[in-house]
């Protein structure tokens, strides 16, 4: 086996060491084997070449996860991508402000007649037609809202004050009475107390009293108590309580009076009050 030349040279350093390192007289004694190193120490050879790379060993096992390291710069901006898909539509904004108006536009040209309409001059008027026939009038009739207008008339000259609502009369001397004469009264003229079915109904009766009067109205509930009926029985549409009232004072309170603020309070029947007839 032929050794290389670096290895010629680590045997032969052996040998001296060997030669130094073992007394004379052990040498002498023993025979030293053919072939083995016996000779003096010569000059140490000149260094061999290097030798050839080794391979690559094999990986070792994974270390620990070492620290983060601190962020690096940012890099160059990238290209811009693609664009997404509209999102939904958000809420209407506030209106924004009102503009100036624009200024007004030429007047355009008079457009041409369709095809149905002809353009041509108004024609003379033509000569009034016949007369129509008269309607027909029920002399019957007639003369009956005539009697009763003349009914009407004749009562309400008959009062010192008269105010007319719509079809209605409120008629009045100013007289006072208890409740029945109150009925009487308005009875022997074709009429009833006054009785207000709405607001301007009530307010004309007021005109005709002072500050100091109040009047009879036909509201009464002698037949049940609660329950305010006029002279017929009808239970009342209308009605303008004084706050507190009807309170049936004293359990003797069932007919009905109105003061100058077209306030209404139920009373004792016995009590005197004007009379206002209405018709």
């Amino acid at each position: 086996m032929e050794l290389l030349p670096t290895q010629q040279v680590a045997l032969l350093s052996l040998c001296a060491l060997y030669i130094l390192l073992v007394p004379h007289h052990f040498l002498h004694a023993e025979k030293v084997p053919e072939g083995s190193c016996c000779g003096y120490s010569g000059m140490p050879g000149t260094p061999g070449h290097n030798g050839l790379p080794g391979r690559d060993g094999n990986m070792g096992e994974a270390g620990p996860k070492g620290e983060k390291g601190d962020p690096g710069t940012s890099g160059a901006q990238g290209l811009h991508g693609k664009l997404g898909p509209a999102g939904p539509a958000g809420r209407p904004g506030p209106a924004g402000p009102r503009s100036m108006p624009g200024p007004s536009g030429e007047k355009g040209e008079k457009g041409s007649m369709g095809l149905d309409g002809i353009s041509g001059q108004k024609g003379d008027q033509g000569p009034p037609g016949p007369p129509g026939p008269l309607p027909a009038i029920d002399l019957v009739e007639l003369q009956s809202e005539l009697k009763a207008l003349r009914d009407v008339l004749n009562k309400v000259t008959q009062f010192t004050f008269t105010k007319r609502v719509g079809t209605k009369y409120f008629l009045s001397d100013k007289k006072s009475g208890v409740f029945e004469q109150a009925v009487a009264a308005c009875s022997a003229v074709g009429g009833v107390p006054a009785l207000p079915k709405s607001q301007e109904e009530n307010q004309a009766l007021i005109g005709m009293m002072s500050s100091s009067e109040h009047a009879w109205l036909s509201a009464n509930d002698r037949t049940a108590e609660g329950t305010f009926v006029d002279l017929q029985g009808t239970t009342l549409g209308f009605s303008n309580w004084k706050k507190g009232e009807p309170n049936n004072h004293k359990g003797v309170e069932d007919c009905t009076i109105t003061d100058f603020n077209g306030s209404w309070n139920d009373v004792n029947c016995d009590l005197s009050s004007i009379i206002i007839c209405e018709i």
